[in-house]
């Protein structure tokens, strides 16, 4: 099935200007004379350890970060860990990473010099590549959409009781919570359906394709259950809650999926 541009876009994320990643295709070798951002001064140090974190700690212009070089890559270049193919050292390789920058430094300028860091300290080379790959198609149910838009005048629509969550922290956001083995929720608050297939990707581990053609902001909750679920649970399939709680379709699919192909990563960094 044929994917409208604007919905795989949708998707795949906005691509950072060649200073402040890879050009398509290109490795850092081949980039223009700009320098990319980088950390005032930036620490790495491996740990004797199989966990790590999920995002970094940050207090003004100090980031503190322990975690593995895949899940590095994936927030250095807003990556999926389903997107990133290559030499990468798996999640037992922890590392410490002690940096600063400006307190007013962006979070993408942050992002950035994650990916100067890579490319100085783990001699990383990657280029984009679009690839054909699995994932799903999410439209609009034949019985119709059944999650309210957030219209401006309107009251915020309710949390369900099994959500219990403060509805202004999770304002414009969408957020999983796993409240039991194999049971999982997805909630929304004035969102948008590229928002959520994000959110889809990074639950699903597979690529989302936005086929609804819906633009605006919605409120949406539900929960489901995966494979692995206790089979007394009442809490259905994926698929299954999204049709039935929010009137969309979640089709399997293969389309085009924009990867980041990593050449070449060195285990080792190189001395602080």
């Amino acid at each position: 099935m044929a994917h409208r541009a604007a919905g795989q876009s949708a998707f795949l994320g906005k691509l950072l200007p060649a200073t402040l990643g890879i050009a398509a295709g290109l490795p850092w070798a081949q980039q223009p004379a700009s320098a990319p951002p980088s950390f005032d001064v930036a620490s790495v140090k491996a740990l004797d350890q199989s966990w790590s974190e999920i995002s970094p700690t940050r207090s003004g212009g100090r980031i503190q970060w322990s975690t593995n070089l895949l899940d590095l890559i994936g927030y250095a270049y807003r990556m999926e860990p389903f997107r990133i193919l290559g030499p990468v050292p798996g999640r037992e390789s922890v590392y410490r990473f002690d940096a600063t920058t400006a307190a007013t430094a962006g979070n993408d300028q942050v992002r950035a010099m994650f990916q100067s860091l890579l490319v100085d300290r783990f001699r990383m080379v990657a280029h984009r590549e679009t690839r054909s790959a699995d994932g799903f198609g999410l439209s609009v149910g034949k019985g119709g959409l059944k999650i309210r838009e957030a219209k401006a005048g309107d009251p915020p629509a309710p949390l369900p009781e099994w959500l219990e969550v403060d509805p202004a922290e999770i304002d414009g956001k969408v957020i999983t919570t796993s409240p039991g083995p194999g049971i999982f929720t997805i909630a929304g608050r004035r969102v948008s359906m590229a928002q959520f297939g994000a959110a889809l990707q990074r639950m699903l581990g597979m690529a989302v394709w936005d086929e609804t053609g819906l633009k605006g902001n919605y409120y949406f909750a539900f929960r489901f259950a995966r494979e692995n679920a206790p089979a007394e649970t009442d809490d259905v399939a994926v698929s299954t809650a999204i049709r039935e709680t929010l009137g969309l379709r979640l089709e399997k699919h293969r389309g085009p999926v924009e990867m980041l192909v990593v050449d070449r990563i060195e285990r080792k960094p190189t001395e602080n």
